[in-house]
């Protein structure tokens, strides 16, 4: 499964999750039990075994969606810390963990308890625990974990801090309370849409065979700030986006070309 993600994404998302946090939080009868750090690991496999080995190219992660569930649940719109960990020491990585949650606003107590094995509750015999306790439980688990939903939450605010907003990010974030207003837009798309103009051959540069909708296209993207193509398979999505590609690049454009599926990167 590790493998067909890396192949599909690009991403490593195998992880040792440890130590976890269980408990209830604070302002809500929300019962957790959810790692605090994930420490990044790879599987070797060979004909007599498989050995887990530490993945160095990848950096230790905080949870910081319990940081993000606990703000939800305190009425509270706060920016969230960067998720790495920057400085691991063996000896103090633990309390190093609780400062960090709790310079955050999410309180854990360490009870010194000793590695456990980790069973799945339903909630009729999850223990009755206080709002706000929220015990430190040393369960360790190899598994899959996504760290998308924190990354793109970190990039937003990157391009907000940065002044790299356009009318469309800023369309994007116009669920969050309070925050359009304060955002100045860089820089206006073309506000005068010429979509009736005529094609002419001579203002596209082929590096493929077009027809008329993939031609209607190149010359619609140059008056429009978003754009939507569909089609089924085979009916040269692929080719559109490489002569999109081509053509910007020939006027000194940037593009930035994104996929959830590496698959579709290769084909490009």
């Amino acid at each position: 499964q590790v493998s067909k993600i890396e192949i599909e994404t690009g991403n490593n998302e195998l992880y040792v999750a440890y130590p976890f946090v269980q408990g209830k939080m604070e302002m809500e009868n929300f019962n957790v039990k959810a790692p605090l750090m994930l420490f990044p690991v790879n599987l070797d496999r060979t004909s007599n075994n498989i050995v887990l080995k530490n993945d160095f190219n990848r950096d230790i992660l905080y949870n910081t969606n319990l940081i993000l569930a606990n703000n939800k649940f305190n009425g509270k719109n706060e920016v969230l810390p960067d998720n790495a960990v920057e400085d691991f020491n063996e000896e103090t990585y633990i309390s190093d963990m609780i400062n960090f949650y709790r310079e955050n606003k999410f309180y854990v107590q360490n009870n010194d308890c000793k590695i456990e094995k980790y069973f799945e509750n339903k909630i009729s015999d999850f223990t009755n625990y206080k709002n706000g306790e929220l015990v430190i439980k040393k369960y360790m688990i190899l598994g899959i974990y996504s760290t998308y939903v924190t990354s793109m939450y970190g990039d937003f605010h990157k391009m907000i801090e940065g002044g790299n907003v356009t009318n469309l990010i800023k369309k994007l974030l116009c669920g969050i309370e309070s925050i359009t207003e304060n955002i100045d837009v860089q820089y206006d798309e073309k506000e005068d849409k010429k979509s009736s103009l005529e094609i002419k051959e001579n203002d596209i540069n082929y590096i493929n065979e077009l027809d008329f909708s993939q031609e209607e296209v190149l010359k619609e993207i140059n008056f429009s700030d978003a754009l939507v193509v569909q089609g089924p398979p085979g009916t040269g999505k692929s080719q559109t986006i490489t002569s999109i590609i081509s053509q910007c690049i020939l006027k000194g454009q940037n593009v930035l070309m994104v996929s959830e599926k590496k698959t579709a990167l290769d084909v490009i």
